[in-house]
This record gives C-alpha cells, sequence and structure tokens, in this order.
C-alpha cells in the first residue's frame, strides 16, 4: 500500500518545474532526519525526493543548467546533516538517477565527485549499479503507473477486514 501511496503523489508532483520544487528540498530530508514517526509524511518525502532527484538531473545536463549548477552547494550542505541509513539511501539514489541519464559519461564521475562531496564514497561502477540493495522495499523503486482507481478498489476490497476505513 505505502508504494502505491508513493507513486500516485510523486505523479502529482511530476506536474511542478524543478523550481518550484527547490524550496521544499530541505524540509523533505528534515522529517526523516527529525526521526518522527509519521508515515505518511514519509512517503510524501519520498515521493518529493524521487521527483526532485530526477527533475535535478535532467535540468543537469541541459544546455541552460544555472539551476541545478546553482544547488549543488545546498545539496551538499543537505547530505552533511546524518548519516544515518535513510540519508545514504538518498545519496545512493542520487547516483543511481545520475547512472541512469543519458547523457551521464562515467568518465564524468571524477569531476562530479569535485562538485558533490557526498559521492566520495562512490569509487567505482560496481558501486553505482549495486547500490539498489540500500533503498527501503519498494518506496524508492517505480513498479507502475498508480492512479486513484487503486485506492478506490483498496478501500472497497478491504471494509470488511478494516472497518475504519468506513
Amino acid at each position: 500500500m505505502a508504494w502505491s501511496c508513493c507513486e500516485i503523489i510523486q505523479s502529482i508532483f511530476n506536474q511542478f518545474e524543478l523550481s518550484e520544487l527547490l524550496p521544499y528540498f530541505k524540509n523533505s530530508i528534515e522529517s526523516f532526519t527529525n526521526q518522527e514517526d509519521l508515515l505518511l509524511q514519509q512517503i510524501t518525502s519520498i515521493a518529493f525526493l524521487k521527483e526532485f532527484i530526477n527533475k535535478y538531473w535532467k535540468n543537469y545536463f541541459q544546455k541552460d543548467n544555472s539551476l541545478s549548477k546553482s544547488l549543488i552547494k545546498e545539496i551538499n550542505n543537505v547530505m552533511k546533516i546524518s548519516v544515518n541509513l535513510f540519508m545514504h539511501s538518498i545519496r545512493s539514489y542520487f547516483m543511481l538517477i545520475l547512472y541512469q541519464q543519458s547523457s551521464f559519461d562515467i568518465k564524468q564521475l571524477e569531476i562530479l565527485k569535485k562538485e558533490f562531496t557526498f559521492f566520495e564514497n562512490f569509487t567505482n561502477i560496481e558501486s553505482i549499479t549495486n547500490m539498489e540493495m540500500y533503498f527501503p522495499p519498494k518506496l524508492w523503486k517505480s513498479i507502475i503507473k498508480v492512479n486513484f482507481k487503486d485506492f478506490h478498489t483498496y478501500y472497497n476490497n478491504n471494509l470488511d477486514k478494516y472497518p475504519l476505513l468506513s
């Protein structure tokens, strides 16, 4: 159920430009570093970060990449916040999405390591391609395109088991 929520919420964030998402980047990280147990907020933060990171790298490899270049310092500062497992998964997701960009050349990695200080632990191509093991199950992975009908179906099929849904 959590991954369905994440996919739906991410599709909402997909409608926004990188410049519109930018003010919320640090807040989405803080919801995890504050160690709060607000599951929906964490799912929303993951959906936001997935979309933000995708849009960030797409912008970074554009001819006019001034917005993404201007964010490097802020991203590096935010990535220093904590060394917990969640922060490691965000760093790994940044690298994984970078690696999946069609305009990315592995030779650029050394240059990017100088710009993005949190890339220093990624030493070779194997560490990039094997990093999915660090992601929370299903939430970071795009599985299917989900829509509101999925929630409606879940609701109708589970009223007997979970009467609180009604």
